[in-house]
């Protein structure tokens, strides 16, 4: 906001009531509080439930278990075909590593890639 911008805001909050000022820090503090709760819960882009996907190397599997991890599998060691799923997967990661979709989206995603390349081998947590 510039400096008139302030000035103009503290001139309409001097005429304001009481009320109407609680009730704009009500409806602002709320806003903002609730985009610092998104953004610290997005910046964690673990899965809750790693996916696990055949390695390059025969007979080996991989383990992701973050959304920055699947990105790279899908950038780096993807052997399948890179058609609408892979890219759906790439935006979803790229989205959670962002911080702007929860890592649940681009768990499912990458899963629904996966299934479809035939590199899917599980989505259960190891026991």
């Amino acid at each position: 906001m510039s400096v008139a911008g302030c000035e103009k805001a503290v001139d309409v909050a001097t005429k304001c009531s009481i009320g109407r000022l609680w009730h704009l820090h009500e409806r602002f503090s709320r806003r903002f509080r609730a985009d610092i709760g998104v953004k610290t819960g997005m910046e964690k882009n673990r899965f809750e439930t790693p996916v696990t996907v055949k390695s390059a190397v025969p007979g080996e599997n991989v383990i992701l278990q973050t959304a920055r991890e699947a990105n790279d599998y899908l950038l780096n060691s993807w052997t399948g075909k890179r058609g609408p799923k892979h890219r759906e997967a790439l935006q979803a990661c790229s989205d959670v590593i962002a911080g702007n979709k929860p890592s649940m989206t681009a768990r499912r995603a990458f899963i629904a890639a996966a299934r479809e390349a035939s590199v899917f081998v599980s989505d259960k947590a190891a026991s």
